[in-house]
């Protein structure tokens, strides 16, 4: 998890004494401009036991926020969470994992990345 200063449309999710009491949904402005902290979000990432997969429904879809964690936490497992404070990007379409990983490159000065054995046309040589 981390904070959602921006309301962005992530699952909120509240924490009481490190574990996740329950997934609130998307957060609305209106609901949370109350608060004195911006809500948490869950970024996607999961550590798991074995036996969540007990919670999840075979043979159809199902969503973890949705379908899965709640029924778990409601039967008193524990569902800790960790709150980041490091760089996250959400990468879920292949147009923001390339809007990312350009916007990566000119932070540190380039403007592309090749491998070893590329052939850069402009210089006429091999890397």
């Amino acid at each position: 998890m981390r904070p959602n200063p921006k309301f962005e449309r992530f699952s909120f999710v509240e924490l009481n004494d490190g574990l996740v009491s329950r997934f609130a949904g998307m957060p609305s402005r209106d609901i949370l401009a109350i608060r004195l902290m911006p809500p948490l979000m869950f970024t996607g990432i999961h550590i798991i036991e074995p036996r969540i997969f007990d919670y999840i429904p075979q043979g159809v879809f199902s969503d973890t926020v949705i379908d899965v964690y709640p029924q778990a936490i409601a039967k008193g497992e524990r569902i800790l969470g960790h709150v980041a404070e490091g760089m996250w990007y959400e990468l879920s379409t292949m147009q923001r994992y390339l809007d990312i990983s350009l916007a990566l490159l000119r932070r540190d000065g380039r403007d592309v990345y090749a491998g070893p054995g590329f052939i850069d046309r402009r210089a006429g040589e091999c890397s």
